[in-house]
């Protein structure tokens, strides 16, 4: 059975009211419901405005210092000691680098972000529940996988 969106069921509580009026002949009750059927279809698709999360390196560094070393180790797999000395070697990569005018995620919080895709399996490691823990985009984790991966393919010697 297909799933309605709050605005689709609205509509169609709008539409039987509106037969019934137009067969019970109330003019009145006609008038109104077809006056709110037409404002909802004009109005924006969603009855709620999307947020947006927010981008900067302040954000990731905060919520990445919070956890405790237990937490740190359950999330991401390795020791804070770990962590940075794997970082150490890869986040001066030139995955990690752009010249566009948007700036590019810290690489620690891409590192991060692989790294907690990697030591989960299951829902955890879905691509949307990580878009979700971590504030960013299913594209986004997409393409921070690719960059890592890049990073760490290329500290092995060929």
């Amino acid at each position: 059975m297909p799933k309605f969106s709050e605005r689709q069921e609205y509509l169609e509580t709008l539409t039987q009211l509106l037969m019934l009026s137009i067969a019970v002949g109330n003019k009145e009750r006609e008038r109104l419901y077809m006056d709110e059927y037409i404002r909802v279809l004009s109005s924006p698709r969603y009855f709620a405005r999307k947020t947006v999360a927010p981008r900067d390196d302040h954000f990731y560094t905060h919520q990445f210092s919070q956890y405790t070393d237990a937490q740190f180790r359950t999330k991401f797999r390795t020791s804070r000691e770990g962590f940075r000395a794997l970082l150490s070697l890869i986040q001066d990569h030139r995955v990690f680098h752009n010249n566009s005018n948007y700036k590019q995620t810290h690489p620690g919080w891409q590192l991060a972000i692989v790294l907690h895709r990697f030591g989960h399996t299951g829902n955890r490691a879905s691509i949307a529940n990580l878009a979700i823990d971590f504030n960013v985009s299913e594209g986004t984790i997409t393409e921070l996988t690719k960059r890592v991966i890049t990073a760490l393919t290329d500290l092995s010697p060929q």
